[in-house]
């Protein structure tokens, strides 16, 4: 069995979109391609991060910089993200390229709803991608599988308590980030982002 925490992670396209240095938007880009692999974060794709909320709490100012800066590069407004499940090996599952906090909340209430009358559920961590989640006594065992193709499957055993006690703490995480940066993103000119479209894109509508 695995010791486990759940990481919630947001999406930055820091390799591809180009704020000017002198922003906010391009001062966190910037950190963020520089300390990226050395803490360990996951690539979402070949031009973006999965950055952990942790790490951005106090450069929410930034991120919605960040954000909104992309949503006109774009001409619209979309967020991906997830919540990463990391054991302390380092073995890691839970986000895809694709991935959005909307199917992390679901998988979330999926972890939580596991127990001896319901053992075995599977969520969605994008549109294909899914994970088996099996509770067996204090133990929790997730696959993932593919609805379209085989795909490797990666197989961890984790703590139940810690599982569920993670995505606990990730939901709460994800839920005080969109109130802190809601009314940061409505504020717009450029493209229409309403405080509807931002709860939905956290996962939170």
């Amino acid at each position: 069995m695995e010791h486990v925490i759940v990481r919630p992670v947001i999406a930055l396209n820091v390799d591809f979109i180009s704020p000017p240095p002198d922003t906010l938007a391009g001062k966190l880009a910037a950190e963020i391609k520089q300390h990226a692999v050395h803490k360990g974060w996951s690539r979402c794709d070949p031009e973006a991060w999965y950055v952990p909320l942790s790490d951005l709490q106090h450069r929410i100012e930034a991120v919605a910089d960040f954000l909104l800066f992309e949503a006109s590069y774009w001409h619209e407004f979309e967020v991906g993200g997830g919540f990463e499940i990391v054991t302390r090996n380092g073995a890691c599952t839970g986000v895809t390229e694709g991935s959005v906090f909307y199917l992390a909340v679901d998988l979330a209430d999926a972890v939580g709803g596991l127990d001896k009358e319901n053992p075995s559920r599977r969520a969605f961590v994008e549109n294909d991608r899914y994970l088996d989640l099996t509770l067996d006594d204090d133990t929790i065992r997730i696959k993932m599988g593919h609805r379209a193709k085989r795909i490797d499957r990666i197989e961890l055993v984790v703590s139940a308590q810690e599982l569920k006690a993670g995505m606990i703490g990730a939901k709460r995480l994800l839920q005080q980030f969109t109130v802190e940066i809601g009314p940061l993103l409505v504020r717009s000119t450029d493209v229409d982002i309403s405080s509807h479209l931002v709860r939905r894109m956290f996962g939170q509508a």
